[in-house]
């Protein structure tokens, strides 16, 4: 479990280091975007100091199995999201989707191994929920404070309207999805790995370059 542990560790360490380049580049054009930066770095330490560290493996646990289903979806749906988009950027966050199939079970086994407790984890998901909203808030806000108006294809503050590509339908089945990784019974691994995504982990490994490998 400690090696799994370790080896997950390293690979969201990879994200983070890279989702890092990527803030440092649109800094560069909106200056006040590393404000923002520091506003959720601020916010994400309040709450280490404030919660347990049952809380914080809880935490782990429900965000990283939500991003099985959230993964698969955005996958799918990704020229609906990324149509008409940079290539390298679009080609970037997929990288992080398709990763996310690789440790799927990693934080819920860890959690399971250390706290064990399905309804702490339960009880603890509002908790959850609301730190999360408080850094989606804190994003649009300072997008809508930093960014000039027009510079983004969806208007500030209007997020949703990212989805309205896709179908209602499956956007509630997604909905349905994401309630049901609170549920004693959910299995990460079953959640069916898009065709696109075996591919990408098949070219990746014949030595394609990823770089652009995706091209809305």
């Amino acid at each position: 479990m400690r090696a799994d542990a370790e080896l997950f560790c390293q690979q969201e360490a990879q994200h983070s280091r890279q989702h890092l380049a990527h803030m440092k580049v649109l800094s560069a054009h909106y200056p006040g975007l590393d404000e923002v930066r520091r506003e959720v770095t601020a916010s994400y330490e309040r709450l280490f100091e404030r919660e347990s560290m049952d809380f914080h493996l809880s935490y782990a646990a429900s965000v990283e199995l939500c991003f099985g289903p959230l993964a698969s979806f955005l996958v799918t749906h990704r020229d609906a999201l990324f149509k008409g988009g940079d290539p390298t950027i679009a080609s970037f966050m997929l990288w992080h989707l398709v990763e996310e199939f690789e440790h799927r079970n990693s934080a819920i086994d860890v959690y399971n191994d250390v706290v064990g407790s399905h309804w702490y984890r339960v009880k603890s998901a509002m908790g959850v929920v609301k730190h999360l909203a408080e850094i989606a808030r804190i994003v649009r806000d300072g997008f809508d404070r930093h960014v000039p108006a027009g510079s983004l294809a969806v208007p500030p503050g209007d997020v949703e309207k990212m989805f309205n590509g896709i179908p209602v339908w499956n956007q509630l089945c997604l909905a349905g999805n994401l309630f049901c990784t609170l549920l004693p019974y959910h299995n990460p691994n079953g959640i069916q790995q898009p065709d696109w995504v075996t591919q990408w982990f098949a070219d990746e490994a014949s030595g394609k370059d990823m770089a652009t490998y995706y091209s809305p």
